[in-house]
């Protein structure tokens, strides 16, 4: 195995040989095509750091410096420090501006090393996902620095089920995600009176004891029912508010989203910022209800039969508290919207981080 020498070791030895002359780079071998693949954390700010120098020293066996190999991260931290020599040892330097962040050791054998991603989100959260057909938190949360997270399949009944009666393992989470297209018929809703033992209403009452004890949950897009259908009256959405899927009559289409909350708005630097509906319908909010709070609203589109219609300053990402707890609901897809420049993967991460 190649020697692994100090930072300062090496820099005394570049490229000078024992009678002092200068040994020519072209001389050195070269690497062996390998690569070391990682990614950076903000850690102050629990967000991936864009900008940072990553590099490393390739020393040869005869301990000459070869080569200082630079990366520098992009918008996700992601980074990558190409042709390195196979069965060595290295040490990989963070920087940013003059300051040294991090050293990481890393071994390399016959392949190339992708580093696990360090837990960017804060490491004290835990999450768990519901999933469905139309929307993906687990990339949000990805894209966030969450590196752990409970995925629960909702396009199962009964596992789903089972996850949202148990009031105990509810209660070890400080975020549930609904993502929109989970199974909701017998679960928090009947519409064909098939529910003969109760279950819509056991369940939702064990999703508003789990927010009102000091929960977050947070849906999105087409799972605007588990919030309708839980807290009538803190969100008036077009259509009937007692007919399930009633309100899924947005259009597509780009919106500029105006934030509305002075403390959102310094957070995130910017006073609009574009959404994407890209499904054929969503549902569209035409009013808050007491107690809630609009973060964001634009002017939106929605039909109603044959006839197009706007709706002026709609509420498109609005939270309420419950109990200890509070409910955040987003009328996009988050997965159309995972442009890291953008502002709708900023709102997102400054209401999941809001007082947690």
């Amino acid at each position: 195995m190649r020697a692994l020498l100090t930072l300062s070791a090496a820099l005394a030895m570049v490229g000078c040989k024992s009678d002092n002359t200068i040994r020519a780079l072209s001389d050195v071998p070269g690497g062996d095509g390998l690569n070391i693949e990682g990614r950076v954390c903000d850690y102050d700010r629990n967000t991936w750091l864009e900008g940072a120098r990553v590099y490393t020293h390739m020393i040869t066996e005869d301990g000459w410096l070869a080569d200082t190999v630079t990366s520098v991260t992009d918008a996700e931290g992601k980074f990558k420090l190409e042709n390195i020599y196979d069965n060595t040892d290295y040490r990989v330097y963070v920087e940013e501006g003059n300051e040294l962040l991090e050293i990481i050791e890393v071994s390399v054998g016959t392949q190339s090393v992708v580093l696990p991603d360090p837990d960017c989100g804060g490491g004290a959260l835990n999450v768990a996902v519901v999933t469905g057909s139309y929307d993906d938190f687990q990339s949000v949360l990805d894209a966030l620095g969450y590196g752990t997270y409970d995925v629960i399949n909702g396009q199962t009944g009964e596992e789903l089920q089972q996850f949202l009666l148990n009031s105990e393992g509810l209660a070890i989470y400080d975020v549930i995600f609904f993502n929109g297209g989970h199974l909701e018929e017998d679960l928090f809703y009947d519409t064909d009176g098939s529910d003969t033992s109760g279950v819509v209403a056991s369940v939702q009452a064990s999703v508003k004891a789990y927010v009102q004890s000091g929960g977050v949950l947070y849906a999105t897009d087409w799972a605007y029912d588990v919030v309708e259908q839980g807290w009538p009256g803190k969100i008036d959405f077009v259509g009937d508010d007692k007919l399930p899927n009633d309100a899924q009559l947005g259009e597509t289409g780009t919106v500029t989203a105006l934030v509305a909350d002075e403390d959102l708005k310094e957070t995130m630097g910017q006073e609009t910022f574009k959404v994407n509906y890209d499904l054929d319908v969503w549902p569209p909010i035409t009013a808050k209800g007491d107690g809630t709070r609009v973060w964001a609203s634009g002017d939106i589109q929605w039909r109603s039969g044959s006839q197009s219609q706007t709706l002026s300053d709609s509420p498109l990402l609005v939270s309420f508290q419950d109990g200890e707890g509070r409910v955040v609901y987003g009328t996009w897809r988050n997965a159309a919207n995972l442009n890291t420049t953008g502002g709708a993967l900023k709102a997102v991460k400054y209401l999941l981080e809001r007082d947690l």
